[in-house]
């Protein structure tokens, strides 16, 4: 049995925690937030739609990853 993140989702419709797990990550058991997990588990959940528990109604995860491209000067190797 392999391991996997937990990431804890609000339900849109009660703010219920709704507990997803993801393989995409580190899978080390952590808990991650919408606000804090890592942006590769964040793409992997995007389109996922999970169930509330406490009034059954569906959540649809809409995630949206934004890469910044840094550009830094180095010297020419001798």
């Amino acid at each position: 049995m392999g391991m996997f993140d937990y990431v804890h989702i609000p339900c849109a419709h009660c703010s219920a925690d709704i507990e997803e797990q993801s393989k995409d990550g580190d899978c080390t058991l952590s808990d991650y937030t919408l606000e804090n997990m890592p942006p590769r588990i964040a793409a992997s959940l995007n389109g996922t739609t999970v169930w509330c528990h406490k009034c059954n109604q569906k959540t649809v995860i809409q995630a949206e990853v934004v890469c910044k491209v840094v550009m830094t000067t180095r010297k020419a190797d001798s």
